[in-house]
């Protein structure tokens, strides 16, 4: 006996129905204008060997579940009524059931009708019919629901379906009609529609649904016994329909599983042979697409598209396209058992792709599944350089304490990289003046009808205050300073005294990243009546995404329906979304394992360690320019990566000074989370951020890293990964690239050449201490496998490149211990 679980957000539930081999039990309520409401226990039984013990069993368990059915139906094919009336009398005499039993039987023509005449007070044949559709309409919702049949994408993906359009939710009816009973409770909705005489093969879009064939070929046999065997086959969807449309003949049938726009039977209708009305819909819910073409279906109503009566309706825009179970909820009024539409995007207009960044998954072939994991390897190009990052980069690469790199290790650091504008600002250089020039300008063109700035407002935080002050003094009245919070109380006394209030105020903010700060400063100052302008002058913005910088600047902007505000950003660059630890607390934890496990096989380890550590630990938020990256540990470039070389690819401006490991780090963060914003498209059009998730995996081609063979380059490319981002270990060709530039690394340690491989070895061994993170490097088990023999086989290893690389073997476990016998002298 099956007791699936509704899926329902945050609890688990029994199901309202009860399938076995021998019946499909549910409730229906069924309130009709001539005819007083009624709950209504339904046993449908397929077959005529039904046990009655079995069959009054299960529905005694379903009524203690659903205990407000006041009358119990016994359904079955007409062919069987013999078999129904034992258990009908059976049924009046069973002490646990305590309700009136009523015998119903399925007609050839899909009709139900009470076994028993019907006495002068009952229904019409009307109105019997009208609630017997009814509670057939509420079986088929029912088990579609207790089935869980409906999917929902989670996470960060979304489905790209087969008929050309993405959505978070998708119908899959295999699971409603797995079970034998619910097969044929679908294939009696059937009969309503079909002549079952006149079919010669049931063509159904996904082997999936099969059963549902099956059983109406079973059911043709039962109602017509000198009727031929009924063919069924599969034509596998929008993929597979051109390959057998010229095999489909005008007295087939062919069978939809599910639709939420009615294309689908749209094309067999235009493809083939056959006629409206021989393309049926088993389930169907309604979706609203947004933007491009409404479909066959997918048109805004308020009603069902009911051509029969209720629930047994054909698709709207495509009538003679009939559905068997509507599972659409069109507006208040109907039972929960409906389910409200949801929305639909075209490929090429979908904002889950282009506003949230959403990678579409593709659902595939003839069982509509979700594609098997694929992985694509993503080029860095010097075009992923905004005009708005080469710009500020340009201001600020002549102050190296204003581009920085910071630890998380500390409870109040959110991100790696940080911008410090006080550099910038004390003195101030001509270029940075001339942008605030530029912001300030913006505004007052904007907010020009409430006049100039009387009062500025400045977020928390000392580079705010100093943009602030800046900001007033390149004003011609000078407006006073004050940060938010007084601001906020001297504005409220005025208000409440009746003073006069400032007729334009400003909220200056040095530097925005999730824009909470000015959003909460936006909030509190809603009590401003629309007289006092209010204007938002920004100087970075550092979003995480497109869509969320739209979001924080739409609302900034909206102050009714009627007034907006004024908002001026300088610069807007992308910054690394927060990913837990970043790659130097990575290091320090694994550092220290290193000195846990040292059994002093590796002269000069312990020193290597400690050196490192103590670099780290002294070395955070100070102006040294070069201790972010590991140094080979031989020759020249042992302690310290070599400088970076001239013509800095991402910097499309001159440069007289070294640029500082930060600095470029700094630079290729940013230039990666814009790189993750794909300004491709994808084959059907859609635009999405490069992100793993639902079985989409992106990483760093590893080309790349001989593409900018600066060691100060790659090592950044290293750190600044996302998740994901260096994970080869689904491909082969490539897991053995990056194999065999780290083997040219180590072999080329005390060259600029190799200067890197430090680096390289941390990341893998990080990949294996750490592989939760999935930040780090990752190849394919053999590939790491070969990589660190060859690497614990090359002579002159520097020891913190051994360490690594013992410390990798160990946790394979595949390290070779040092014997402890001292060979004869």
């Amino acid at each position: 006996m099956s007791d699936d679980s509704v899926s329902d957000p945050g609890r688990r539930q029994r199901s309202a129905s009860i399938v076995t081999e021998f019946t499909y039990i549910y409730t229906a309520s069924v309130d009709l204008p001539a005819a007083p409401p009624l709950n209504i226990a339904v046993a449908f039984m397929p077959h005529d060997s039904a046990p009655a013990a079995l069959v009054f069993a299960a529905l005694s368990d379903h009524l203690d579940r659903v205990p407000l059915a006041q009358e119990i139906w016994l359904v079955a094919h007409a062919p069987h009524r013999r078999h129904l009336e034992s258990l009908v009398d059976h049924g009046a005499r069973e002490p646990r059931l305590d309700r009136p039993v009523v015998g119903m039987v399925v007609e050839s023509d899909g009709r139900w009708r009470p076994l028993a005449e019907p006495d002068a007070n009952a229904l019409s044949a009307h109105e019997s019919d009208s609630r017997a559709v009814h509670v057939q309409s509420a079986g088929l919702r029912q088990q579609f629901r207790d089935s869980r049949a409906l999917l929902t994408a989670h996470g960060n993906f979304h489905f790209g379906k087969p008929g050309r359009t993405h959505t978070k939710h998708f119908l899959r009816a295999q699971p409603a009609v797995a079970r034998d009973a619910h097969a044929h409770f679908v294939a009696a909705g059937l009969l309503r529609h079909l002549d079952l005489e006149s079919i010669r093969r049931v063509w159904v879009d996904t082997a999936g649904i099969v059963g549902v064939a099956a059983a109406l070929g079973a059911i043709r046999s039962v109602h017509h016994p000198e009727s031929p065997l009924l063919l069924v086959d599969t034509f596998g969807g929008y993929d597979g329909l051109d390959e057998v449309a010229l095999r489909v003949a005008a007295d087939d049938v062919a069978l939809i599983s599910c639709s939420t726009s009615g294309n689908l039977a749209g094309d067999v209708i235009r493809k083939t042979e056959l006629t409206h009305g021989r393309a049926v819909t088993l389930f169907y819910l309604m979706a609203t697409l947004k933007g491009g073409s409404p479909g066959v279906a997918l048109q805004a109503r308020d009603t069902p598209p009911t051509a029969n009566m209720a629930g047994i309706a054909t698709l709207v825009g495509a009538p003679g396209h009939p559905i068997v179970c509507d599972l659409t909820e069109y507006g208040p009024g109907r039972d929960d058992s409906y389910i409200e539409p949801f929305e639909s995007y075209p490929a090429n207009e979908c904002v889950l792709c282009i506003d949230q960044g959403e990678p579409a998954v593709p659902l595939e072939g003839d069982g509509f599944l979700p594609a098997t994991g694929t992985l694509t390897a993503r080029r860095i190009l010097a075009s992923d350089t905004t005009d708005s990052l080469s710009d500020f980069v340009r201001i600020a690469v002549a102050h190296p304490s204003s581009l920085r790199v910071r630890h998380r290790t500390r409870p109040d650091r959110v991100r790696t990289i940080a911008t410090q504008l006080a550099p910038l600002i004390s003195p101030m250089s001509s270029a940075f003046e001339a942008k605030c020039r530029e912001l300030i300008a913006s505004v007052e063109s904007t907010n020009k009808e409430y006049g100039p700035v009387e009062m500025i407002a400045h977020t928390r935080g000392e580079n705010s205050t100093g943009f602030a002050q800046a900001v007033s003094g390149l004003q011609r009245n000078h407006p006073p300073v004050l940060d938010i919070d007084k601001a906020v109380q001297e504005l409220e006394r005025r208000v409440a005294v009746g003073d006069p209030l400032p007729r334009h105020l400003q909220v200056v903010c040095a530097v925005a990243s999730s824009g909470r700060t000015l959003l909460e400063a936006s909030r509190r100052l809603r009590f401003l009546p629309e007289s006092t302008g209010l204007s938002f002058l920004v100087a970075v913005a550092h979003p995480e995404t497109e869509h969320g910088w739209h979001l924080v600047s739409t609302t900034l902007q909206k102050r009714s329906s009627s007034a907006n505000n004024a908002l001026a950003v300088g610069w807007r660059i992308y910054r690394e979304a927060s990913e837990g630890d970043d790659a130097w607390t990575r290091e320090t934890r694994l550092l220290n394992d290193l000195i846990s496990h040292d059994d002093g096989s590796i002269p000069g380890l312990t020193d290597a360690v400690f050196s490192r550590l103590q670099t780290l630990e002294g070395h955070v938020d100070t102006d040294d320019p070069k201790w972010l990256f590991l140094g080979s540990g031989v020759g020249p470039y042992g302690s310290r990566l070599p400088t970076l070389n001239r013509g800095f690819v991402f910097w499309s401006f001159a440069y007289d000074h070294e640029p500082t490991e930060e600095q470029v780090f700094w630079t290729i963060t940013s230039v990666m989370q814009t790189n993750r914003w794909s300004a491709a498209t994808t084959k059907d059009g859609g635009r999405y951020m490069h992100v793993s998730g639902g079985g989409q995996f992106f990483v760093i081609e590893p080309a790349m890293f001989d593409r900018f063979n600066d060691p100060v380059i790659q090592a950044s490319l290293l750190r600044a990964a996302g998740q994901g981002e260096l994970d080869y270990s689904m491909d082969d060709s490539r897991s053995n690239y990056v194999s065999d530039l780290i083997v040219d690394a180590a072999v080329n340690g005390n060259r600029e050449r190799g200067a890197a491989v430090n680096e390289f070895v941390l990341s893998l061994t990080l990949g294996i201490s750490y592989p939760q993170s999935r930040r780090d490097l990752r190849l394919k088990p053999l590939a790491t496998r070969n990589l660190l023999s060859k690497l614990e086989t090359l002579p002159g290893l520097p020891p913190l490149t051994q360490g690594f690389v013992q410390h990798a073997l160990r946790l394979l476990g595949l390290r070779r211990e040092a014997s402890t016998e001292r060979p004869w002298s």
